[in-house]
């Protein structure tokens, strides 16, 4: 209740953005699940853009997050792809990359996305800690 109550407070332009936000999510989701890596990696792949107004990159990057959290499946890799797609959709350069770090005997994987030197979307998990295998670029 509390989530719909926020939600319904978002002026209007907060509140389709979230809602532009889920959807890019899904899709995501989805192409990952169906589509080989090629088509996905296409997706977010390098185009020419602009350097994004901080404010306007810092809102893209709560809508996907904001938008992960009711969408199943939506870890780090749907939410770095839907970003990415919908900064390069604006003009905006930003860089997806793919990563892994060796946990013990195990191997764990992480997406995330850098604009600016900074990184929008996966800078919960430190991706300092991992070694970048694939780059998609949009800068």
């Amino acid at each position: 209740m509390k989530r719909l109550v926020r939600f319904l407070r978002l002026p209007r332009k907060g509140k389709l953005e979230l809602m532009a936000a889920v959807c890019l999510v899904v899709a995501a989701v989805v192409m990952i699940r169906l589509l080989p890596f090629r088509a996905w990696k296409q997706w977010a792949g390098e185009r020419g853009g602009l350097k994004a107004p901080p404010q306007q990159v810092a809102e893209i990057a709560w809508a996907i997050m904001a938008a992960a959290r009711f969408v199943p499946g939506a870890t780090c890799l749907p939410q770095a792809l839907a970003a990415a797609w919908w900064l390069h959709r604006f003009g905006y350069g930003c860089h997806l990359r793919l990563g892994v770090a060796r946990a013990g005997e195990e191997f764990r994987a992480h997406a995330w996305l850098e604009s600016g030197g900074q990184v929008l979307i996966g800078g919960e998990e430190s991706p300092l800690e991992y070694v970048a295998l694939v780059e998609a670029s949009r800068s």
